[in-house]
């Protein structure tokens, strides 16, 4: 059923805006400001819904009831002037934008009441558009009651001529509102206020000096510099913080300029030694992690180790070693691991496993060794990223031991080695992971997972592997795979005794079309008499008549050639407008197809009949494997076998019926139906276990 209930909301919603605008049409817009001055409730709900569909040239009117005693009035009509104020903000509304924010701008007339002007500054930064004068409101910021909501609207404002206005009251301000105004001219990335904030950073006052280093910080100017540092080593207990706090987002700003590297590295340094606090310190360490290299290790280490208690070293050496990062920085860890207290080495074993370095790899494999249990565990959980080849002898141990979660962990380890290894096209190594974890485990799926790696990583190594995992069924499907691919992998290598083993086994355990098909000629190429018709049993050289017309049900029993052991094969036959006789057909199809509607016509409602005789040397049980569409009967020395009335495409091997063959001569004979669409069929003789018969095709050319 369909959905309407969208349909409905849509419907709704339109009525309701067809309403407002029959409503707004009704009214007049001096009615709807009477109405919301008016006492009638319901009226003044209307009119404030209507009123923003207006015109902005009331805007007059609206600013007046600003000043309306009652507050229910003033506020509805600051409602619809925040409403005009975003509406004019969009783009091709310039001119209503313009005359709004004079409207708004001439309640900050000296003479207008506190009350207004706070509430014009409240809507004015949306409305200000950049060019326009704020001198209105750069006038408020000597007032002492609303100097602050006017910094605060024209930082919101955001224009040029804001930040003018600001930075031109910076010199008349007292120290207080000068750290305030610092502080809105740096939210707004002012570039023109940088010679001010400089000069001001030389101020009497420390917090102005302070709100100037936080102006000058986000330029990141080395020009700066001794400035900055001058705030800090000047700074008193009160603004100690927010001078440090400057520092270090101006050390970030002067590294991400680049170009002053070492100069950034020595300042993190001095941070680290000058600050005042822990925080601070660990701050600027972080820094000189994050921005350097190897040569920083050393220095951080000393300069944690210095006072800090053990808590203190592992909260800030862990993830500051963790953010340097490079090959060089791997190998200065590693070095210097030995050195470290030992309340940090544990974790900083974790840390090594989330960098992942294969430089880590020895100290790393030492901690998979050791006695205690929680740094093996941690050294195990660790091999796991890092993926070193040489961690191969211990992961293989541990995949032995008594501990599930030891064991757990070196067989992930494994798995994840055996990919890193494949993906660097290193198949010997692959192979050696992949060969621990098949022989670590006992988890069928697990071995499953080993089986497919081999196979992704093809090395003759693997084959002994392979064939013995190809004797347990439940693995044989991963083990053939993995046969195939070192197989092809041997022959393209031109090693051909090995891919030549792979593949006899697979041709021993696998005798599926598929597989047959796919490795027999790779066997030819490397000199083996396989014939994969043969291999598979394929019956390939027919005689094949028809079409004979099916009218009835009854015509599955009408013997149309003297079926089964009266055919005449130099007969003629005639079915409705088809005269024919027997034809020679040969396949070449890979699954022995015969394609009835390419060789005798496209039909429907037809039979035909397909004959071959084969020798063999000995009677025999065999399975006869049939793929038809649309269904058959089948005889063989004239005696009925199976039959299928069924309307199907084909498939190979779609049925299986015992059978039995003598000695010498075999006559073999199918009847097969058409309905419609394709018309064909294929038949192969298997032993039991699925091997091809071997018989000598007597219709063969």
């Amino acid at each position: 059923m369909r959905n309407t209930k969208p349909m409905r909301a849509a419907a709704a919603l339109a009525l309701a805006f067809i309403a407002l605008a029959a409503a707004a049409h009704a009214a007049s817009p001096e009615q709807l400001l009477s109405d919301l001055a008016g006492a009638d409730e319901l009226a003044r709900a209307r009119a404030r819904q209507l009123l923003p569909y207006e015109s902005v040239r009331i805007a007059p009117e609206l600013c007046a009831l600003l000043a309306h005693e009652d507050e229910v009035v003033w506020r509805a009509a600051y409602n619809v002037l925040a409403d005009f104020t975003n509406t004019v903000a969009k783009k091709g509304r310039e001119r209503q934008r313009a005359y709004l924010t004079d409207q708004l701008m001439a309640l900050l007339a000296p003479d207008q009441s506190a009350h207004l002007k706070r509430q014009a500054l409240r809507l004015l930064p949306v409305a200000v558009p950049e060019g326009h004068d704020c001198a209105p409101m750069a006038a408020l910021l000597s007032d002492p009651e609303l100097r602050e909501p006017a910094r605060a609207a024209l930082v919101e404002t955001g224009t040029s001529e804001a930040a003018a206005a600001l930075r031109t009251a910076l010199s008349a301000s007292d120290p207080a509102f000068q750290a305030a105004l610092l502080d809105g001219l740096t939210a707004l990335r002012d570039r023109e206020t940088g010679a001010l904030a400089a000069s001001l950073a030389a101020s009497g006052s420390p917090e102005v000096r302070a709100a100037a280093a936080r102006a000058l910080a986000w330029t990141g100017d080395p020009a700066h510099q001794a400035r900055m540092q001058s705030v800090v080593t000047q700074a008193t207990a009160e603004t100690r913080h927010d001078a440090e706090d400057a520092f270090l987002c101006y050390l970030d700003a002067l590294m991400g300029r680049g170009g002053a590297w070492d100069r950034g590295i020595a300042l993190y340094r001095w941070m680290a030694d000058a600050a005042a606090s822990v925080a601070t310190r660990d701050a600027a360490i972080m820094g000189m992690a994050r921005f350097g290299d190897e040569t920083v290790i050393p220095v951080i280490l000393a300069t944690v180790l210095r006072g800090a208690d053990a808590r203190r070293q592992e909260a800030v050496l862990v993830p500051a070693f963790e953010q340097v990062k490079g090959t060089a920085a791997a190998r200065a860890l590693r070095d210097v691991y030995p050195s470290l207290p030992e309340s940090v080495r544990l974790p900083m074993i974790e840390m090594f496993g989330r960098r992942g370095d294969p430089d880590l790899a020895p100290v790393v494999i030492e901690a998979a060794k050791s006695a205690d249990d929680a740094t093996r565990i941690a050294g195990l959980r660790a091999l796991g990223a890092i993926t070193s080849p040489d961690a191969l002898e211990v992961l293989v141990a541990a995949a032995h031991s008594a501990s599930d979660e030891e064991r757990a962990l070196a067989t992930a380890s494994l798995r994840n080695l055996g990919r890193e290894l494949q993906g660097r096209g290193d198949a010997a190594g692959a192979v050696a992971a992949y060969t621990a974890l098949y022989r670590g485990v006992d988890d069928p799926a697990l071995k499953r997972e080993a089986l497919r790696g081999l196979a992704a990583a093809p090395h003759p190594e693997s084959i002994a592997l392979l064939i013995e995992a190809a004797d347990d069924e439940a693995l044989r499907p991963e083990a053939i795979a993995a046969l195939i691919a070192v197989g092809e992998n041997q022959a393209s290598a031109g090693n051909s005794e090995a891919a030549m083993q792979a593949f006899q086994r697979v041709l021993e355990l696998d005798n599926s079309i598929a597989t047959v098909n796919r490795i027999t000629p790779r066997m030819a190429e490397l000199g083996a008499a396989v014939d994969a018709k043969a291999q598979l049993g394929i019956v390939a050289n027919w005689r094949i008549a028809g079409p004979f017309a099916w009218e009835t049900p009854a015509d599955w029993e009408t013997r149309f050639v003297g079926e089964p052991n009266e055919i005449d094969f130099g007969a003629a036959y005639q079915s409705g407008d088809n005269s024919f006789t027997w034809k020679t057909v040969a396949s070449v199809s890979d699954f022995g197809l015969v394609d009835l509607a390419t060789e005798l016509g496209q039909h429907d409602q037809k039979f035909a009949y397909a004959y071959t005789e084969i020798e063999v040397d000995a009677a025999q049980d065999v399975v006869v494997r049939i793929g038809s569409d649309d269904g058959y009967r089948l005889w063989i020395n004239g005696e009925l076998v199976t039959e299928n009335r069924v309307d199907r495409g084909l498939a190979p091997d779609s049925d299986a019926a015992d059978a039995k063959l003598v000695p010498g001569v075999n006559r073999i004979l199918l009847k097969v139906s058409q309905g419609a669409g394709g018309w064909a069929y294929c038949l192969r003789l298997t032993q039991p276990d699925g091997k091809g018969v071997a018989f000598r095709e007597l219709l063969a050319k």
